[in-house]
């Protein structure tokens, strides 16, 4: 299973060329340096952790909030393994994940998984979130 992350990697790359209003979907995560999120609990223990275990690698590269994620999401998955940590019950496990959210994740995104579709990722960053997120990607590139 790939947890895709998808927060704004880059808004000079990638956003200001294909346009704000087009960015639908391309959030589902924190963004690390975003300044109105500084006294989010999730992002304090992720901060927490990034001094103790990658003490020089940049919180505002979004692949370390990746690998957080993932592995979060992986200890999951062990911990509902129990004591049969078999190569099938591993990927049963994966199959049955239902509404699980993590810490780095937008409110309201989770995580679903079944049989027949391992995307875990299934929801954008729609509506009032949408707006939310957008009001504040224009504040970020104002402030350039």
């Amino acid at each position: 299973m790939t947890l895709c992350y998808r927060p704004l990697a880059d808004f000079s790359a990638v956003l200001e060329p294909a346009g704000i209003e087009d960015a639908i979907g391309a959030v589902a995560g924190l963004t690390p340096n975003d300044v109105r999120r500084a006294g989010d609990p999730a992002l304090k223990d992720w901060l927490a952790w990034m001094r103790k275990y990658q003490p020089n690698a940049s919180t505002g590269d979004l692949y370390n909030v990746q690998g957080y994620t993932a592995a979060q999401l992986m200890a999951l998955v062990l911990k509902n393994c129990g004591d049969d940590l078999s190569r099938d019950n591993i990927i049963r496990q994966i199959k049955s994940l239902n509404g699980v959210a993590l810490p780095m994740m937008l409110p309201g995104i989770t995580v679903h998984t079944d049989p027949r579709n391992v995307t875990p990722i299934r929801q954008s960053a729609d509506g009032a979130l949408r707006r939310q997120i957008l009001g504040s990607v224009r504040e970020v590139l104002d402030e350039k």
